[in-house]
């Protein structure tokens, strides 16, 4: 059989100068001389010699500060002192000092948000008082770490008593005893967001992403999430098309418009990742990309500009849920 002549042939950033044995010697555009098989440049597996994965973890760091942070900001307790050599998950992080005089590198995105006040230690402020949802702390539990976190004694507004950590409560992620879920089980998912945005405006004005992604190099996925860095470390994203930051219930309001509007394009076989859930019904497959992408930029710019509120009723009627 006749072997492939690839010479001369562009393959994104390499070009292909010859044969090397069984593969062949491309150059990057960066420079860079690499040797790569037939057909992984032919598939798209390979694209160049390793610095456009390099320069898309770059663009997405530099999204990702759209609010910079410099020398001197302050957060709480904490102020910066300069940038850390240190990364978790793609992300920058800031050397701080805190007000007791320790001083402790902290992602960016944990200044910007206020997850992050101080080197660690109001962590044992008290919260006996204050209400999160429906519920009230108590008191501080007998038990008081579970891992890491502190676990508080609160009553809820239906008068049960239950447990919860610090995070669970500051996060939004558990607002009652268990009661609040009973309510909503029967309502469609988009209700059940749509109430909880409503009831937690704290969590609903976090700083969060909505996303267009490939998912194990086979099909795409609409989504949102606060961590996207921590998503495409675990390898649960092969490529990332689209993203953009905005509040919580925009981004949710913005996604459940969007998988509306595109759920013609439902796989009619989901993708699963070793028997875990990947979020099937919000893949997609068989979409001109460029104009799915220019319609979610439309949509979110009407989000932020009306509410998402009005904007998930201009759009969402009860007739589709």
């Amino acid at each position: 059989m006749k072997r492939l002549e690839l010479t001369d042939h562009k393959y994104e950033r390499l070009t292909v100068l010859g044969p090397a044995g069984g593969k062949w010697l491309c150059k990057c555009d960066c420079g860079e001389i690499c040797v790569c098989s037939t057909g992984s440049l032919r598939s798209g597996n390979t694209k160049s010699c390793g610095c456009l994965k390099r320069d898309r973890i770059k663009e997405t760091v530099k999204r990702r500060e759209t609010n910079p942070i410099s020398i001197g900001d302050e957060f709480g307790e904490l102020t910066v002192i300069g940038e850390s050599d240190v990364r978790t998950h793609q992300s920058v992080h800031w050397l701080c000092k805190c007000s007791c005089g320790k001083t402790k590198a902290i992602r960016a995105g944990q200044l910007k948000s206020g997850d992050a006040k101080s080197c660690g230690h109001l962590e044992k402020a008290n919260l006996i008082g204050e209400t999160f949802g429906r519920l009230t702390v108590i008191k501080k539990t007998k038990k008081v770490k579970q891992g890491q976190h502190v676990k508080w004694l609160c009553q809820c507004i239906c008068g049960n008593l239950t447990t919860v950590v610090t995070d669970a409560l500051k996060s939004g992620h558990i607002v009652s005893c268990g009661c609040y879920r009973k309510e909503v089980v029967g309502l469609n998912k988009k209700d059940e967001g749509h109430i909880a945005y409503e009831m937690n405006p704290e969590y609903a004005a976090r700083e969060c992403w909505i996303y267009i992604v490939e998912v194990g190099n086979s099909v795409d996925k609409i989504g949102i999430a606060f961590d996207m860095g921590h998503r495409s470390f675990n390898g649960e994203y092969t490529k990332v098309w689209w993203l953009r930051a905005m509040t919580r219930a925009n981004c949710w309001a913005v996604e459940q418009v969007a998988l509306l509007q595109t759920r013609d394009f439902i796989p009619s076989s989901p993708y699963k990742a070793r028997g875990k859930s990947t979020g099937h019904t919000e893949q997609r497959t068989g979409w001109i990309l460029d104009d799915v992408r220019e319609n979610m930029e439309t949509l979110c710019d009407e989000c932020e500009e009306i509410g998402w509120q009005d904007f998930y009723a201009n759009y969402v009627s009860c007739e589709t849920l």
